[in-house]
C-alpha cells in the first residue's frame, strides 16, 4: 500500500482484516493492519497518533491504535504496526430531530456496542421560535423517542432520547448541551438456568 503521513509518503505492507459494519452509518468499512519503518525523528510519527487520518492508496483511514513498536540496537529506524480502519465522517452539519433542524457549534459522536451516542451544543436567539420547539421536544411525556437524521453523516433516521444536559441563558442567547442516544432496540435476554 503507498501511503501520505503528512509530509512522508512511502510504501508499506497492509494487511487486510475483515470488514465491519459501521455502528454510525451501517456501511461495510475496511480495516486492517500497516506495518511501517520510520527513523525517531520522523515527522510522520506525529501524523500516525491515535484518531489521525492518513491517506493509503487514494482512500483515507482512520489510525485506530499503535499496536507496537520495535527497534534493534542503536539503530535510529523502529518498526511501528498500526491499526487502521476506512475513515467515515461522523460530524454532521446539522441534527433534524422531527421537524426541527439544529445547527451544532460542537459535537461530538461516539459508538459503544453498536448504539451511538450524540453530544451537541445548540444555541439560539432569545426569540427565536425554536427555543420553544425543542424545549416542547425536551419536556414531551409522551414519547419516548424521536426520529433524528445527522445531516452530513447519514440520510437514515435514528430513534434516540434527547435530553438537555445543560441549559443556559445569557443576555439575548438560549444555548443548550444536548444527549442523544439510540433506543435500545434489542431484546432483552433471558439468563438460562
Amino acid at each position: 500500500m503507498h501511503v501520505e503521513v503528512g509530509p512522508v509518503s512511502g510504501e508499506v505492507e497492509f494487511e487486510e482484516g475483515t470488514e465491519q459494519v459501521s455502528p454510525h452509518t451501517g456501511k461495510l468499512l475496511r480495516v486492517g493492519e500497516i506495518e511501517v519503518e520510520l527513523r525517531e525523528d520522523s515527522p510522520a510519527i506525529e501524523h500516525m497518533k491515535q484518531g489521525s487520518i492518513i491517506v493509503g492508496d487514494g482512500i483515507q483511514w482512520l489510525v485506530k491504535r499503535r499496536i507496537m513498536r520495535s527497534s534493534r540496537g542503536n539503530s535510529p529506524v523502529s518498526t511501528y504496526r498500526f491499526a487502521i480502519e476506512e475513515y467515515e465522517r461522523r460530524e454532521a452539519d446539522a441534527l433534524r430531530v422531527e421537524d426541527l433542524e439544529l445547527k451544532p457549534e460542537q459535537y461530538v459522536e461516539s459508538a459503544s456496542d453498536g448504539a451511538v451516542t450524540i453530544k451537541a451544543r445548540v444555541s439560539f436567539e432569545r426569540d427565536d421560535a425554536r427555543v420553544q420547539v425543542l424545549r416542547n421536544l425536551l419536556t414531551s411525556t409522551e414519547r419516548e423517542a424521536v426520529n433524528v437524521v445527522r445531516v452530513g453523516v447519514s440520510g437514515e433516521p435514528r430513534e434516540m432520547t434527547i435530553e438537555a444536559v445543560v441549559w443556559s441563558k445569557a443576555r439575548r442567547k438560549r444555548c443548550f448541551d444536548l444527549e442523544l442516544a439510540d433506543v435500545d432496540t434489542r431484546e432483552p435476554s433471558v439468563p438460562s438456568d
